[in-house]
């Protein structure tokens, strides 16, 4: 079994946190992308995919950012997985 690595950071404002499986490649370097973290997440999330994923793995990847705390996260998917469904019922 995988061993679990946890890393602590302060979160203080305009701090951005960015999630992803092990499909991306470890040893990689942003100074190619100035500013990439305050850019639209689906953009982030685009440029890791093209530039850093291993050939024969998926990939996921989440960008967070601008939240004060963890409440506020859960609120914004509870409200983006209501819009999802909701969309879903009207199809």
């Amino acid at each position: 079994m995988p061993r679990i690595r946890e890393f602590v950071q302060p979160w203080v404002q305009g701090s951005v946190l960015v999630m992803h499986s092990d499909g991306l490649k470890n040893n990689r370097t942003h100074d190619n992308y100035p500013g990439f973290t305050r850019r639209h997440p689906g953009l982030v999330a685009g440029l890791l995919y093209r530039d850093f994923r291993r050939e024969r793995d998926d990939v996921t990847v989440t960008r967070w950012g601008q939240f004060a705390d963890i409440k506020d996260i859960k609120k914004e998917m509870t409200k983006r997985l209501e819009v999802r469904f909701e969309k879903w019922l009207n199809s």
